[in-house]
């Protein structure tokens, strides 16, 4: 991690660990959707070249296809911590 700057650290942060979308991260530093789904790209191909994940042999597309598949996870689990938070909020309004 001290390989990456302050920037791209709180980018992961905000993703990974807040569960927030890239429309919510976008409105928190001041920038578009757009933006912060290219800089999330990159740093995700970043951490695999840091973590020596990529083989010489991987094509663009199985890169691709591992993103995806990461982006695909976390949409999950964000969607199940607003279930939880939905459902916490619902019990607190019934007591």
């Amino acid at each position: 991690m001290t390989q990456l700057t302050a920037a791209e650290r709180e980018l992961l942060t905000l993703r990974f660990f807040h569960l927030l979308s890239q429309e919510e991260i976008a409105a928190r530093i001041g920038t578009n959707q757009m933006q912060v789904s290219r800089r999330l790209r990159r740093l995700l191909f970043k951490l695999r070249d840091l973590a020596g994940a990529l083989d010489e042999g991987d094509s663009a597309a199985d890169r691709l296809s591992t993103v995806d598949e990461v982006a695909t996870r976390t949409l999950r689990r964000q969607e199940v911590g607003r279930d939880r938070q939905s459902a916490a909020s619902h019990t607190a309004r019934v007591a």
